[in-house]
């Protein structure tokens, strides 16, 4: 997709519209004709209007054309960006959270009150999205988003008992499937699941903890993976054997 038009319809936004455009010609005269744009990647639609006017045609300027021959009433432009800090317009941190942006081109001469209000609604109860969309077009090229691929794994967690020597683990599932599958590693698995740390499992096997109980805790479409969640407790089949201490000089009875 080239980051850049020189032409009105010479481009990918147009001719994406164009194709749509044929999908809902026979939509009745009173039926809304309503366009989804979804920025996966593309120049034009994450910079709707162009750095440089001059040279280029922006994103606005081809939707605008685009709604007037081919007949298409809305258009509505979903982008994902990376918050700044209110009132800076220094670059956003790694770690700020990305967001949906709507921005909607539209035909009518009146739009009914409080129908963008909706749309902007829409935006803000859908999953977040997980990368702009230049890092998205960047994975699926390098193939990150193939079957074969390793997965998305959530990220281990532990629970404990409190006083109790009771102990909960929760590991992807995706992650324990690709290991018991062979395509991966013991050392993979343990610098997947747990990093730098101490394998958990084997930390609890050696306290005499063994697994009580195994559950299954989905997480979603969105999350493209869910939890194994294991409960680990005492077990004296797991525990060396120890003489019992010898009764202190005042506790015998």
């Amino acid at each position: 997709m080239p980051p850049v038009a020189y032409d009105l319809e010479d481009n990918p936004i147009y001719k994406a519209l164009k194709a749509k455009a044929r999908q809902i010609k026979g939509a009745a005269s009173d039926i809304l004709r309503c366009v989804f744009l979804v920025d996966a990647g593309c120049y034009l639609l994450r910079r709707l209007r162009p750095m440089s006017p001059v040279q280029e045609i922006g994103g606005e300027t081809i939707i605008r054309h685009a709604i007037q021959k081919l007949s298409i009433d809305v258009v509505c432009v979903f982008s994902s960006y990376r918050e700044r800090p209110t009132g800076l317009t220094v670059v956003p941190a790694p770690e700020s959270p990305i967001r949906w942006k709507v921005t909607c081109f539209d035909s009518r001469n009146g739009v009914p009150d409080g129908e963008y209000a909706r749309l902007n609604e829409l935006a803000t109860v859908l999953p977040p999205p997980r990368f702009e969309g230049y890092q998205a077009r960047d994975i699926h090229r390098q193939g990150g988003f193939r079957p074969e691929q390793r997965g998305w794994y959530l990220a281990t967690t532990t629970i404990t008992g409190g006083l109790a020597e009771k102990m909960t683990i929760k590991i992807s599932s995706r992650l324990v499937l690709e290991y018991m599958a062979g395509r991966m590693d013991a050392a993979t698995f343990q610098r997947q699941a747990f990093g730098d740390e101490r394998n958990y499992f084997d930390t609890e096997l050696s306290r005499g903890n063994t697994i009580q109980d195994v559950l299954f805790e989905g997480k979603g479409l969105d999350e493209d993976d869910d939890y194994l969640v294991f409960d680990l407790d005492f077990d004296w089949g797991a525990s060396a054997l120890k003489p019992p201490k010898k009764p202190r000089k005042g506790d015998e009875g």
